[in-house]
């Protein structure tokens, strides 16, 4: 039988920043009481700065710009290195040069001599850092990781002091395997997030870290970060989902399983797609059945050395009885794990009731566990979402087979080994909250150039209901060929998708 895999869970949130005030035109005078600003080279400095605000200029503004540097510069060559308002101004100046290493580095030794003037300090900084921000939002949004990693970089050197830029960067480095780099990230920006005012970015942080550390394969820290998110989100039931893994991972399947059933208690709470993914991994934890045949195999060599020989029938009678009783074993120790497994398919397919991936991984299970009738119920609504699927054929036909309706099971087995026209995947599925999106593979398993056709996508609420249509053209396909297709719908709301072949 096909094992199911459970798809990765990523709980990495991007928050785009609100903006900071609108910096206004014109000179901006420092808003706390800097002492040392009437110092002749400081008090020059801002003269030359005010007037560079002023002019609309680029000659004099570069002017006014290098006389302000080289006048500062002389002040803290010549004994105001003490001087908060020197430095603050000095920072002031690599704004307007566009330079944040400089800027960040003048108003941190100028926070230092005088921390009064924090607020005002930590305005320049984020005003700076915000739209550096927002731009690695935007480019993330739109598939430029690189860039977005660029603007993160540069706006890490602002350093407004928020964690939201350090965990943008250890979403990146998650999204891309590179998790050592990302649990670094993720562990800056809980340094930073220590304020209330943060503690949706410190949970987000943590759970982050924790997926961080289960895909390094920490499981004894991922675990204890899990724990901790826990502890403020006891019910989450991605982080009990993932904590189970771990625990699992570890080999501590009987804290796994604990930690499921918990789930499955608050089912109604957790999102269908957690449950899902839950189920799939409760089912792969469920050991191999034994290999009966072999172990047969085995006994009848065995039986057949004895002496005097033994009959035919001595030889079953042996024998038989042993591979049996395996089997039985196998299954009394597996009922219990098959079972939690679909009673967390049961209640995601309860409030997502037309999730094809759920509906094939419930089928499955009905069929490692010999529930035939259950299996076949299933497998009459799998069909209903994904016809064309030889694999979900397959399994329509086994349901019939198993349930002693030979003829349905011979035309779906037909179906799928000759008279259906090519085979239907759909690769990947993503939910938004306005829009969803679809892609896949058409293949053609026949040696003979298939015909065009199409494929009318539905996009299905929780009910069923269609939120939205989109027909895909498939073009003639060259013997053992195949296609791509993607479908979008647009709509609140949507959870799932069915299809069927248009005319």
């Amino acid at each position: 039988m096909r094992r199911m895999t459970m798809a990765a869970v990523a709980a990495l949130a991007l928050v785009v920043a609100v903006a900071p005030p609108v910096q206004g035109q014109g000179w901006i005078p420092a808003r706390c009481d800097l002492s040392g600003s009437g110092q002749y080279l400081v008090a020059s400095a801002i003269v030359y700065l005010k007037q560079e605000q002023e002019t609309q200029f680029p000659e004099v503004k570069d002017r006014e710009l290098r006389d302000a540097f080289r006048v500062l510069g002389q002040a803290i060559a010549n004994g105001q290195d003490k001087n908060a308002a020197a430095w603050y101004y000095l920072a002031r100046y690599f704004i307007e040069r566009k330079d944040l290493v400089g800027m960040d580095s003048s108003f941190t030794k100028s926070e230092v001599l005088d921390p009064k003037c924090h607020d005002d300090i930590y305005w320049w900084r984020r005003n700076q850092w915000v739209p550096l921000y927002n731009n690695a939002v935007r480019a993330l949004n739109a598939g430029k990781n690189d860039s977005a990693l660029a603007y993160l970089q540069q706006a890490g050197r602002a350093d407004a002091g928020e964690p939201d830029g350090i965990s943008l960067q250890g979403t990146l480095f998650f999204n891309n395997a590179q998790y050592d780099s990302a649990a670094a990230y993720f562990g800056k920006g809980l340094t930073l997030a220590q304020d209330p005012k943060y503690a949706k970015n410190r949970a987000d942080l943590t759970f982050n870290l924790a997926a961080s550390e289960q895909q390094l394969h920490h499981y004894d820290s991922a675990a204890a970060v899990y724990r901790a998110y826990l502890k403020t989100a006891p019910n989450d039931g991605r982080a009990l989902s993932q904590l189970a893994n771990t625990f699992t991972a570890a080999g501590h399947a009987d804290s796994a399983r604990a930690l499921y059933g918990l789930m499955l208690q608050e089912s109604d709470s957790i999102d269908p797609l957690v449950l899902f993914a839950a189920g799939a991994e409760m089912f792969t934890q469920v050991p191999q059945a034994p290999d009966t045949a072999a172990q047969g195999a085995s006994c009848r060599d065995d039986a057949r050395k004895v002496r005097p020989a033994l009959t035919a029938l001595q030889i079953r009678h042996r024998c038989d009885p042993a591979t049996a009783k395996a089997m039985a074993d196998y299954q009394a120790a597996t009922a219990a794990g098959y079972a939690q497994a679909a009673q967390a398919f049961h209640a995601g397919l309860k409030r997502n009731p037309y999730y094809r991936d759920a509906l094939n991984d419930l089928a499955n299970t009905y069929l490692a566990t010999a529930d035939q009738d259950s299996m076949l119920a299933v497998g009459r609504r799998l069909y209903a979402v994904d016809p064309m699927s030889r694999h979900t054929l397959q399994l329509l036909a086994e349901a019939f087979r198993e349930t002693g309706h030979a003829d349905s099971a011979l035309h779906y087995i037909t179906l799928a080994d000759s008279l259906t026209p090519f085979d239907v995947t759909v690769g990947s599925f993503t939910p938004g909250d306005q829009n969803a999106s679809l892609s896949g593979l058409v293949t053609n398993f026949h040696t003979t150039r298939t015909a065009p056709a199409k494929l009318v996508f539905d996009f299905l609420d929780a009910k069923g209901n269609v939120v939205a249509s989109q027909t895909v053209d498939v073009p003639a396909i060259d013997g053992s060929g195949n296609q791509p297709f993607q479908a979008q719908g647009v709509g609140a709301g949507i959870v799932a998708w069915r299809y069927k072949l248009g005319s």
